[in-house]
């Protein structure tokens, strides 16, 4: 009987356990025999090490305890906690200092084994226990608080990881002023880790670099987990700065060290941010390999739909959808983009929402994509990333411009208070993907004005720019708007000429939906640059004819956009609708030009945009649709 009162707060039940809580030495005699007599006991392995109370039978020893002795469970908490944590079982150490209400013996816990917890994916453990302690211990407890705001960085609190921050470096301050116990170093280097991780939330590319730097110095063969991570930060840094070169070692370098590690739970976030980098320099094949890997390793961890596999799932979508495998990309944003806040960073957030987006416009859902575009502006502004935002406004007014709201689109570059000056969107030294976007917005609205040596002046800078970093998506990106604008500008042979080699530089890499989420304007270029190539077994032209074929499988639906002004397919702008008249007139495009003050390669561009709209690929047809819908007389 007061065996069994006496361990009856045990979840698990082991002869020196037991001996250590009930203060005697005949406890593995003991629990043989209650286990001989089947007194509501279970072996869990075969050796006699450890045993279990039925739950039931638990629950009724509690009781029996508080009535006997109401006073005796802490201190038999405790006993267990200090066993258990002597012999390094500190998650049940932790739950029975907790049970206890020990809490200075919660947080000396705690500050024992936030920083190991944290390489071994328990952070969670941590901040469970953590959130349990009053202020005043807690501000003692700098390790807690550091591997704390890890965790709430990861979840995009940046504001309370900026505070614990804070907080432990006050800590550390006092400790230095009473004389150092050893540890200040290792506690100093920890906390600038977490703020180069919180840099990095914020997208500071240059500071996070310099941060990775000074930080390998110390951790780079001291804690190869933290390295790990380390070269993680820096993959995106330098990709950010269009810096690919050195990728593959710093890869590699990140690979090793993980394995050092032995954890390799560190392999996930490295694999993310190579498969991004890997990616973005046009290297599809090594990126998908990559976040492969990464995926694999987060499902071992997690499980699927867990905030961890979203950290390479989104990524991967991204690379899926625009390989055009929108299945796949498709099943990885509804099963991980919910999950994304719980442990992301922009890279995560931007392709998410963007794939996201996308997903729905391609299949017609113009509203949805908007809506999804709206949830992601929302949440950039929430957490402060300039990135995100930029991505989403460059969304949103491609999706205006696309159907048909000039407008609208101007309406919304004004209320995101973007410089309009051309020379803030000229590429410099020192420049990020973040100028980058903004140049493209700049671009698109500038066509939509017919602006178009203005914006020819900017591309061909950024094209150029990003070729010789090695840039290769976006190189591609601004081939294709370069060919856009030259056909605006009447340059007919020119533009396809550039979209030749648009394709010849998307083929390596396999870009397909590049080329297709540019409508019908792209597809009208490339149908004429590769009508003489039909029947070409040359992989340029084979993969020329994919993306072609890419277009077909593009029909969208009216969506909840539509307006009385509505074709089939997306809103006629009043500029189309003006033009469509003057053809139903019967007039030509160098007469329209002539009577609308624009080029005859601007008017050609509109109706292009009126054909993807009404569904009709002839003039004359065109003409008796937009009748039928009663756009026009």
């Amino acid at each position: 009987r007061a065996f069994l009162l006496a361990t009856a707060h045990l979840d698990r039940l082991s002869p020196p356990l037991c001996d250590a809580v009930a203060g005697r030495s005949d406890s593995a005699a003991m629990l043989r025999r209650l286990e001989e007599i089947g007194l509501f006991i279970a072996a869990l392995d075969d050796e006699g090490n450890w045993y279990r109370y039925h739950s039931l039978f638990s629950d009724f020893l509690r009781r029996k305890l508080a009535d006997v002795d109401p006073g005796a469970e802490p201190c038999l908490q405790r006993a267990a906690a200090e066993w258990l944590s002597c012999n390094g079982h500190w998650a049940e150490a932790l739950e029975h200092a907790l049970r206890a209400r020990d809490f200075e013996r919660l947080g000396r816990y705690l500050e024992a084994i936030a920083e190991e917890f944290t390489y071994t994916g328990r952070l969670g453990v941590v901040a469970r226990y953590a959130g349990h302690l009053p202020v005043a211990i807690f501000a003692q407890c700098p390790w807690t608080m550091v591997s704390v705001a890890w965790l709430k960085i990861r979840a995009m609190r940046h504001a309370e990881s900026r505070r614990l921050l804070d907080q432990a470096r006050l800590c550390l301050d006092q400790r230095l002023a009473t004389g150092d116990d050893g540890s200040s170093e290792a506690l100093r280097h920890a906390i600038e880790h977490r703020e180069m991780m919180l840099a990095a939330a914020h997208d500071d590319a240059a500071q996070v670099e310099q941060r990775c730097h000074r930080l390998m110095r110390y951790f780079d063969g001291r804690r190869p987990y933290l390295a790990c991570t380390i070269y993680g930060q820096l993959l995106i840094a330098r990709r950010e700065q269009f810096r690919f070169d050195g990728l593959d070692k710093i890869h590699a370098d990140g690979k090793a060290t993980a394995e050092q590690s032995g954890y390799s739970f560190a392999l996930i976030s490295l694999q993310a941010a190579a498969g991004a980098s890997l990616f973005a320099n046009g290297r599809t094949e090594a990126a998908t390999a990559a976040l492969e890997n990464g995926f694999a390793e987060s499902l071992q961890w997690t499980g699927r739909n867990s905030g961890l596999s979203a950290l390479v799932a989104l990524p991967l979508a991204e690379v899926a959808y625009e390989t055009n495998a929108v299945e796949r990309a498709a099943e990885l944003i509804d099963s991980y983009l919910p999950v994304a806040r719980e442990m992301s960073f922009p890279d995560q957030l931007v392709s998410g929402h963007i794939v996201a987006s996308r997903l729905l416009a391609a299949k017609g859902d113009l509203a949805g994509a908007r809506r999804a575009l709206d949830e992601a502006s929302a949440i950039a502004l929430e957490c402060d990333l300039e990135r995100l935002r930029l991505a989403v406004i460059h969304e949103q007014i491609r999706l205006l411009l696309r159907n048909g709201m000039p407008e609208a689109a101007s309406r919304l570059l004004e209320w995101a208070g973007l410089p309009v000056e051309l020379e803030s969107c000229l590429p410099r030294s020192g420049a990020t993907t973040r100028e980058e976007t903004h140049a493209e917005i700049w671009v698109r609205m500038a066509l939509s004005y017919d602006d178009i040596p203005e914006a020819l002046a900017i591309i061909k800078q950024w094209r150029s720019f990003c070729a010789q970093r090695g840039a290769v998506r976006l190189h591609v990106r601004w081939s294709i708007l370069m060919a856009q604008a030259l056909l605006l500008g009447g340059e007919v042979r020119a533009a396809q000429r550039q979209m030749r080699e648009a394709i010849a530089t998307a083929a390596p890499a396999g870009l397909v939906r590049c080329f297709v989420d540019e409508g019908t304007v792209v597809r009208s270029i490339l149908s004429e640059a590769y009508a003489d190539s039909i029947a070409s077994d040359h992989p340029t032209d084979l993969f020329a004819q994919r993306v072609l074929a890419a277009f077909e499988g593009k029909r969208p639906m009216l969506g909840a956009l539509a307006a009385p002004d509505e074709g089939l397919y997306g809103r006629l702008s009043g500029k189309e609708l003006e033009i469509l008249t003057l053809v139903g007139c019967g007039m030509r495009n160098r007469e329209i030009g002539n009577r609308l003050g624009l080029s005859e390669g601007s008017v050609k561009w509109y109706m292009q945009q009126v054909y993807d709209k009404v569904g009709i690929r002839r003039r004359s047809q065109a003409v008796e649709r937009a009748r039928q819908f009663g756009l026009i007389a």
